[in-house]
């Protein structure tokens, strides 16, 4: 069995590390039942536009799931103990999100909403900052740049959270017992 040690933080892997054997669909799988699409805005230079991110977050308990990934895709991967119980976190951020999400999309089923978000998301920002780019670094963003983002983050908040409402409560029941619904 192959053993993984922890790279450092925010270690890149080369890309010949890309053949791993990591089907899409598989890291679609993680996605969907273990991981996290999100936008993140910092408030300090978000008037610039730098502060906007975009990150897809895989936590599980297995090292060699997490290390797979990393191997795969690089990112971040580190352990960390929640409750006497430790877990890996593999985090891949900006332009890193979105090759991984343009690789995964198509077999996402649970969060491919998010996905088509966040990946707008960063080509529109990668776009803006293209033309902004003036001869002192980038100008803030415009009113309706600025908009669009909040949009998108509260959208991706709603999406996420956990008291939104799902398809099964909005539906009537059946009057089928649990077991005849299993086919």
């Amino acid at each position: 069995m192959e053993t993984l040690t922890a790279p450092n933080k925010g270690a890149r892997q080369p890309e010949a590390s890309k053949g791993t054997d990591l089907h899409p669909a598989y890291v679609a799988g993680f996605i969907d039942a273990d991981g996290c699409i999100s936008i993140g805005l910092n408030s300090q230079d978000y008037g610039s536009g730098k502060g906007a991110r975009v990150s897809v977050i895989v936590v599980q308990k297995s090292r060699i799931s997490i290390g797979r990934l990393h191997q795969r895709y690089g990112g971040y991967f580190a352990p960390y103990t929640r409750n006497g119980s430790t877990y890996h976190r593999w985090c891949a951020i900006g332009k890193l999100a979105l090759e991984v999400l343009e690789e995964v999309r198509p077999y996402l089923l649970n969060k491919a909403e998010q996905a088509d978000i966040a990946i707008e998301f960063v080509k529109r920002q990668q776009a803006y900052m293209t033309i902004r780019k003036g001869h002192r670094g980038y100008e803030p963003i415009s009113e309706d740049e600025r908009d669009y983002r909040l949009a998108a983050k509260e959208k991706m908040h709603m999406l996420n959270s956990r008291k939104r409402p799902c398809a099964a409560a909005t539906t009537k029941p059946s009057g089928r017992r649990k077991a005849d619904a299993i086919v």
